[in-house]
């Protein structure tokens, strides 16, 4: 059985009566150019003004493109059920040339919702979905919901657990090259990432042991996995390769360094990289053939703000066009992912400017990217300290850039700055 989310519309500010059919929503609205819609862009956004969409929901963890769909799915974990007063859930956003419209799949505080708050979602077909559901500091499990409407697969009233995956340490889900759901799970004991076939998800279809250290992200090459990893104390951390033909480990534990990393690959080349973070600060770019060994590491600038960066993504978008994101930072770079020295890593250190998306202070907590077609789209948390102990959570919004020409970014104005309704 599944569950029906409640959901409401907005279209450049006006709220659309709440919908109970996926058909109503999604009929006709969710087109890119990509499959023969308009080509034209929203205007550029007024000089000091922003012009990405508001999100009714809060702190988003996952931003993602729904090909299926052909919407941006937005996941948001809220305070971490900390409270009702910040909300997660799942929003989704659709566009047809400059026509921009989003939609609340659901809010995890709502009064029928029982996965706990929305920490990671990964699309794998046109009508499913997976959810890490978080329930407590090691404590997660595995859903499925519709994208189009936000009904969850039901057992017994409740969210059904995918294939047993419950009261685990869930750190990342990802979609292989050969559409499996990997699941890495954090376990002193038993570090392991367990495989998942979407077309049957009663059972894992395959686990893969013999980590060291605790899998926490996962990036997919043609033919590897890359996962970084970190010691159950976050003492140290570092990155493993496994193959994606045998799920063998063909080497692990390489370039050891500090716990707060991230992996990202830029596809068939075998090139990937590491996110070094928490006083690492750096980007280092790896090849599948001598994965221990950096091509390269650029060392990222401190400033007398933050003294921490911070690099949270890699946008991958084509020659000299890549576009490398910060939590600490206004403004992001454009890099070139193919470059072998340090030098000609960089090439615009102020290509994306968010500066106008600051909040009390501080900058808006750029978290991921996603590039369709000819537009880049970043999500910002915009959480900020009140004190050396306390978070705020703001207004989270999903900026718009055209990335069509590198060097010519330019921010655009998607009508939904602001919400219109009571909400």
């Amino acid at each position: 059985m599944r569950t029906n989310g409640i959901f409401a519309r907005r279209r450049a500010g006006v709220l659309i009566a709440p919908l109970l059919s996926s058909v109503l929503l999604l009929s006709g609205c969710l087109s890119s150019s990509g499959d023969g819609s308009s080509d034209e862009m929203p205007p550029p956004a007024l000089p000091g003004e922003v012009g990405g969409v508001l999100l009714d929901v809060q702190n988003p963890q996952t931003l993602q493109y729904d090909s299926f769909n052909d919407q941006l799915v937005v996941g948001a974990v809220g305070d971490w059920g900390e409270s009702d007063e910040v909300a997660g859930g799942v929003q989704v956003i659709s566009w047809d040339g400059p026509d921009f419209e989003t939609a609340v799949l659901f809010r995890d505080h709502d009064d029928n919702m029982k996965h706990g708050a929305t920490s990671a979602i990964q699309v794998v077909a046109k009508d499913r979905a997976y959810l890490v559901g978080y329930h407590g500091w090691g404590d997660n499990a595995l859903y499925a919901f519709d994208p189009r409407d936000g009904a969850f697969d039901e057992e017994n009233n409740e969210p059904r657990v995918i294939a047993g995956i419950s009261g685990k340490d869930i750190t990342d889900i990802a979609l292989s090259p050969e559409g499996n759901l990997w699941v890495a799970i954090a376990d002193g004991e038993d570090p392991r990432i367990e495989i998942v076939d979407p077309i049957d998800d009663v059972n894992v279809t395959e686990t893969i042991r013999g980590f060291e250290l605790n899998p926490n992200h996962i990036a997919f090459t043609s033919e590897h996995a890359v996962v970084s990893t970190v010691a159950p104390d976050f003492s140290s951390g570092a990155h493993t390769l496994v193959d994606l033909g045998t799920f063998n480990i063909q080497q692990k534990n390489l370039d050891p360094d500090g716990s707060d990393l991230a992996v990202r690959a830029s596809g068939s080349d075998g090139r990937f990289f590491r996110l070094e973070r928490s006083n690492m600060e750096a980007v280092a770019a790896y090849g599948v053939d001598a994965p221990g060994s950096a091509i390269l590491r650029k060392d990222l600038p401190s400033d007398a703000e933050t003294n921490n960066p911070n690099p949270q993504d890699l946008v991958f978008v084509g020659a000299e066009r890549n576009y490398l994101l910060f939590m600490n930072e206004d403004r992001h770079w454009r890099v070139d992912a193919s470059a072998d020295t340090p030098s000609h890593f960089l090439l615009d250190s102020g290509a994306l400017d968010l500066e106008r998306y600051r909040v009390a202070g501080e900058p808006a907590k750029a978290h991921a990217g996603v590039q369709v077609d000819d537009m880049l789209f970043i999500s910002l948390q915009r959480w900020y300290w009140d004190d050396e102990h306390s978070i705020s959570y703001a207004d989270s919004y999903v900026a718009v850039f055209d990335v069509s020409e590198g060097g010519g970014e330019v921010e655009l104005d998607t009508g939904l700055a602001s919400s219109g309704s009571d909400e």
